[in-house]
């Protein structure tokens, strides 16, 4: 069983320096290996198209992506059976004393905690899970020990199997790009209120939270 991992937005609170006002984490799971050929006919696409120079991109990454390409490949991801899932935070509800530096390492973990015990919930669970998240994370240190971290806290809920943590380059991982478009239309919607994208996706959602939801924003 493999589980995709990806961000988007920033978990900084400078807003007055362009530090985004929501932080996303979104995953991707899918029944088969197909995601992958979904991901090089985009790219063969790209490049009959004559974009890139005439070569395919290393990567697919929702914001270097033209717009025009980006409807068909969530499409693809959604016929394939790509199942989604979406936590986000409004950093204007976050406490106070969790803004501390030291700190946001302790709410990335609680976001990827519950997404991926929600989303494993929702599966059957018949082999070790593996969660491929991006090595180039925006934040270094709040990827710091997460590949020990996780599997501390949730192989209780994929037991008797394990939980491992593999942190890959997203150019060397079909999968994280396609985390990546899930997490660019989730955070276009909830950033932006451009559901464009979001809409594609919306009916293979199996999970959707907000945290400090019920939190007014200071």
């Amino acid at each position: 069983m493999y589980i995709f991992i990806d961000e988007a937005g920033d978990l900084g609170f400078q807003f007055h320096k362009a530090s985004s006002t929501h932080f996303v984490i979104g995953c991707a799971q899918f029944p088969t290996t197909s995601y992958q050929n979904c991901v090089d006919r985009v790219k063969d696409t790209i490049v009959s198209a004559g974009g890139g120079g005439g070569e395919a991109p290393k990567e697919l990454k929702f914001s270097r992506t033209a717009k025009r390409y980006r409807p068909d490949f969530l499409s693809q991801l959604v016929g394939v059976g790509g199942r989604f899932g979406i936590i986000y935070v409004d950093k204007r509800k976050v406490y106070p004393y969790l803004r501390e530096p030291t700190k946001i390492n302790y709410v990335y973990n609680q976001m990827v905690c519950y997404l991926l015990e929600n989303v494993i919930k929702r599966a059957t669970v018949e082999e070790n899970v593996r969660v491929y998240m991006d090595r180039r994370s925006s934040n270094k240190e709040i990827m710091k020990d997460v590949d020990r971290y996780l599997p501390q806290q949730l192989n209780w809920c994929v037991s008797p199997f394990k939980l491992k943590i593999i942190l890959e380059r997203s150019h060397n991982s079909r999968g994280i790009q396609c985390a990546d478009f899930v997490c660019g239309s989730a955070y276009k919607n909830i950033e932006r209120g451009d559901n464009r994208y979001y809409n594609i996706i919306k009916s293979n959602i199996i999970l959707e939270k907000e945290l400090f939801k019920n939190r007014q924003p200071i």
